[in-house]
């Protein structure tokens, strides 16, 4: 979150699965921190009287769903697939899947150290 803060980033946009805890977990972040979140979920789309509870509470705490196949999605990583990403959604914080990125294991890593005090 700090990271996206000093890019001055209004958006975080990440990757999951239609069980994703993490896209829930993006979700909350955004809506404590003040940013918007979008979630580029796996699978069809689905209405939202039949999503499943991890995507209705992504939903119901702001989070923007936008659903693509998964032959689309193993492009995540692809700098075009990215790019197109961009054009559709603007200028963002790309939060890989997961949140596995430096920053991530260095805030997991300060999560350890002050839940062991």
């Amino acid at each position: 979150m700090l990271e996206a803060k000093n890019q001055n980033k209004k958006t975080l946009l990440t990757f999951g699965g239609a069980c994703s805890n993490h896209t829930v977990a993006t979700a909350s972040a955004g809506q404590i921190f003040d940013f918007q979140t979008i979630g580029i979920i796996r699978g069809e789309e689905l209405d939202s009287q039949t999503l499943n509870p991890y995507l209705q509470n992504a939903k119901a705490i702001g989070m923007q769903l936008h659903f693509v196949s998964r032959k689309e999605y193993r492009y995540k990583n692809e700098r075009k697939f990215i790019e197109n990403l961009h054009q559709q959604f603007g200028d963002f914080y790309l939060l890989p899947e997961g949140g596995s990125n430096r920053f991530a294991v260095k805030g997991t890593a300060e999560i350890l150290y002050y839940t062991q005090k």
